[in-house]
């Protein structure tokens, strides 16, 4: 089992970090009536301006029904 280097460690906090705040940032973004793909770019956004990139495009579930960019 290879360990991660101490470099690895510090990108993984700091994306933790970013992931953090973009959650806490995104409650108060969230509401009745604010369209899907809205809070789908907000968060993309946001991840940006904080240093991070998306990994991946973000995808928004509601109940079964899944919405995404």
């Amino acid at each position: 089992m290879q360990l991660l280097s101490e470099d690895e460690v510090k990108k993984y906090i700091i994306a933790g970090e970013i992931a953090w705040r973009v959650k806490d940032f995104i409650k108060g973004y969230v509401k009745p009536g604010v369209r899907l793909l809205d809070i789908a770019v907000a968060i993309e956004e946001r991840i940006k301006e904080l240093g991070g990139e998306p990994a991946f495009p973000t995808n928004i579930s509601v109940n079964n029904v899944a919405a995404h960019k």
